[in-house]
């Protein structure tokens, strides 16, 4: 079984994405502290691909909000498995409902 480590995948392969929305803006990412900027990719026609040149095929880039807390405890008492997950806000501009 190939592992994110495998030199047969590419480093940013989708398959490998580790992230959970949380709350209506929220989301819990497992992104290492040199990841200076997090987005969220969103495709109507589930067309989204990574290239060379990065990904391709969305509808959508919003750029995520790094919060100073942690995640909230009511979100980490459910879902203990992503309690050292770090917390992105989605701005508030972001209509998603």
């Amino acid at each position: 079984a190939a592992t994110p480590e495998s030199p047969s995948l590419p480093r940013d392969c989708l398959s490998y994405a580790r992230a959970y929305w949380v709350a209506k803006n929220l989301i819990a990412w497992n992104v290492t502290d040199e990841e200076a900027f997090v987005y969220l990719y969103a495709s109507r026609e589930a067309s989204l691909s990574v290239t060379d040149d990065g990904i391709e095929g969305h509808d959508v880039k919003i750029q995520l909000e790094p919060e100073q807390c942690r995640l909230p405890e009511n979100v980490t008492q459910k879902f203990c498995h992503i309690s050292n997950y770090k917390a992105f806000k989605v701005p508030d501009s972001m209509n998603v409902a």
